[in-house]
């Protein structure tokens, strides 16, 4: 796989104004722990060089900037080398946050 080995990031606004930000990155931080075993993480640090299996997307660029790579799917790492479940028409990739209908 031409990426594997390759590092990405998520910065989770957990710390926002918006309510909206803060519970979309408290989803986003539910299912990194259960997808690394480290449930009641009492530091970002934590949760630092666990692996996982990751499905990547790519964000296009706007305003002058260049494409980035988006984080689609956290899975566990007994998942490496599996294709996740084929993405929905138009793009769409299959979710795995609680409470949010899968699409």
């Amino acid at each position: 796989v031409e990426l594997e080995g390759r590092r990405v990031w998520e910065n989770l606004n957990l710390n926002n104004p918006s309510q909206k930000a803060v519970a979309m990155a408290q989803e986003r931080l539910s299912s990194i722990c259960r997808r690394t075993g480290i449930l009641e993480p009492e530091d970002s640090s934590d949760l630092h060089e666990i692996p996982c299996c990751l499905t990547l997307g790519v964000e296009k660029g706007i305003g002058g900037y260049g494409d980035k790579n988006r984080i689609d799917l956290y899975r566990p790492q007994s998942e490496w080398g599996k294709d996740p479940a084929p993405a929905a028409a138009g793009g769409a990739v299959k979710k795995d946050a609680p409470g949010k209908k899968k699409t």
